[in-house]
C-alpha cells in the first residue's frame, strides 16, 4: 500500500566493478593500520561453476572447457607496494605475492608448489608501510 508523499528508492550495487585508485594518492597521509578493512577480494566466494558459466557465456564454449585465466581472484584497494600472504585455516602459508603494480593484483589460485587450491576457507594478509589488513576467502570447486 502506497502512502501519499512517500517515495521508495532502490539502489543497485554493482559487485565486481572496481576502478583502480591512483597509487600515489590512494593512501596519502595514511597512518599505521589505516588500510584495515579497506582491501577487498573479488569474487568472494569464488565458485568454479560461476566462473565456468561466465567463461562459456563469453566464448560460446562448453562450461567444462574452462581456461585457467578464469581461475583467479582480484585483490583491490591495495597500497603500493605491499605483500599479500595467503594461508590455510591451519596457518600454513601457501602463497606470497609481492604487489608493486598499483592498487590491484590477481591471484591465480595456485600455491607456491604449483598446485591448485582446493575447496575451503583461506586467510589472507596484506602488509605494507601504511598498515595491515586481514580477511578470509572462500573457494568452492
Amino acid at each position: 500500500m502506497k502512502q501519499a508523499g512517500i517515495r521508495h528508492v532502490f539502489f543497485a550495487l554493482c559487485v565486481g566493478l572496481a576502478l583502480p585508485a591512483l597509487a600515489s594518492a590512494a593512501f596519502a597521509g595514511a597512518s599505521a593500520d589505516s588500510i584495515a578493512g579497506k582491501v577487498r577480494v573479488v569474487p568472494n566466494p569464488w565458485c568454479a561453476s560461476d566462473q565456468a558459466q561466465h567463461y562459456a557465456k563469453r566464448t560460446g564454449n562448453s562450461i567444462f572447457d574452462v581456461k585457467n585465466g578464469y581461475s583467479r581472484v582480484l585483490f583491490v584497494n591495495l597500497p603500493n607496494p605491499c605483500t599479500i600472504r595467503i594461508y590455510t585455516v591451519d596457518g600454513d602459508l601457501i602463497r606470497t605475492i609481492e604487489n608493486t603494480a598499483g592498487s590491484s593484483t590477481t591471484w591465480d589460485l595456485i600455491t607456491e608448489s604449483d598446485q591448485a587450491v582446493t575447496t575451503g576457507i583461506y586467510v589472507w594478509t596484506v602488509d605494507s608501510a601504511v598498515g595491515r589488513d586481514v580477511g578470509k576467502l572462500i573457494i568452492i570447486r
